[in-house]
């Protein structure tokens, strides 16, 4: 079965991405500022406070562009079209002959 447009199937896999998308960036700006305080010898991991307050503002700002990317490719939007008008008069014009 395949998800139609208005699917729950759709708005789980997209919230599901943007999970593991965020966990992955958050545990990446850790990592690295743990690698950072260890060639620094710091003690008090001060870059790795530095790095993980950094990500905060990446982080939103690429899961929110990232949603919107994901949700326009999984519901296109058509554009409307005008219906085609018809050359013949409504049922029930008494002016029509």
């Amino acid at each position: 079965m395949t998800p139609t447009r208005n699917s729950p199937q759709i708005a789980i896999g997209i919230a599901g991405a943007m999970g593991c998308y965020i966990t992955i960036l958050a545990a990446a700006s850790i990592l690295l500022g743990l690698w950072i305080d260890s060639l620094l010898g710091n003690e008090r991991n001060i870059a790795t406070l530095i790095c993980v307050l950094a990500a905060l503002p990446i982080n939103l700002i690429s899961a929110v562009w990232l949603t919107l990317r994901l949700i326009a490719r999984a519901i296109p939007q058509s554009p409307l079209k005008a219906e085609p008008r018809s050359a013949a008069p409504p049922d029930g014009d008494p002016t029509a002959e």
